[in-house]
């Protein structure tokens, strides 16, 4: 059975590399992509032509998909609406 002294020893070792291993294993923010990456820029003057554009382009897609989707993006927004308080 382990005792108190192992578990301290080994937790400073992990302690020692976590720096590393987070590096490791997490991706800097600037390179995640976003959902509204992909949504039209509401500032942009042709705004409502490039909507109608991606309306038409998933216009085959199925309701659940695109409800998904609506929805994400709703969530998106809200948030984004929080954090600006």
């Amino acid at each position: 059975m382990y005792n108190k002294q192992h578990r301290i020893e080994v937790m400073n070792f992990l302690a020692k590399k976590m720096d590393n291993i987070i590096a490791e294993f997490l991706k800097k923010i600037d390179t995640n992509w976003q959902p509204s990456d992909f949504l039209p820029d509401t500032s942009a003057e042709n705004f409502s032509s490039e909507l109608k554009d991606l309306q038409e382009q998933c216009k085959e897609l199925p309701y659940d998909y695109r409800r998904s989707t609506s929805n994400i993006r709703k969530l998106v927004t809200g948030c984004g609406r929080y954090h600006q308080k």
